[in-house]
């Protein structure tokens, strides 16, 4: 339990300094080395659980899933970051994207790293990173909502206005 909580200090550490360097512009150049640390945590924490359910094939096949299915979507979101010409990890964003994964969810990136780490956790059986679910989903919205207030609001307000009106911001609009 202590690895896991230093993970989560580590975690939310590295959060508020991805955030900090996000929203203010100031060392923009660490958010990049940031991401990575972070996502390798997000990965890495199931791992370190010591406390597992029996290891039940159906429960690996369905986290398999589960996983594959949270490493296409943040792949196919990439894919689209990068063919729209925007470059990522920037306070101040060229261009608002809002075709393919971004027309059915406005953050497609933050949604495929919620559903890797629900996989890794269900085909690991991790049952501490299981009760770390919530917490997580948490930390993602809350980025998501200030990287909207502060960023992309101010850059494309009537554009984005209409955006989030007719798209979820984790999850699908029901219409």
């Amino acid at each position: 339990m202590v690895v896991q909580s230093v993970w989560l200090f580590v975690f939310l550490l590295n959060a508020i300094i991805i955030w900090l360097t996000g929203f203010s512009g100031k060392c923009a150049q660490y958010r990049p080395l940031g991401i990575v640390i972070w996502t390798f945590i997000i990965i890495y924490l199931p791992f370190t659980s010591r406390v597992h359910v029996r290891n039940i094939p159906a429960w690996q096949f369905i986290g398999t899933i589960i996983l594959l299915t949270g490493i296409t979507l943040a792949t196919v979101s990439w894919i689209r970051f990068l063919k729209e010409g925007v470059k990522p990890y920037t306070s101040q964003p060229s261009r608002l994207i809002t075709e393919g994964p971004y027309k059915i969810v406005r953050h497609p990136q933050y949604l495929a790293l919620i559903i890797i780490f629900i996989g890794i956790s269900v085909a690991r059986g991790a049952i501490i990173s299981i009760y770390l679910i919530p917490f997580i989903v948490i930390f993602h919205w809350v980025e998501a909502f200030l990287e909207e207030k502060f960023v992309l609001e101010k850059e494309f307000p009537r554009k984005y206005k209409k955006y989030r009106q007719n798209t979820g911001m984790l999850l699908p609009k029901m219409k």
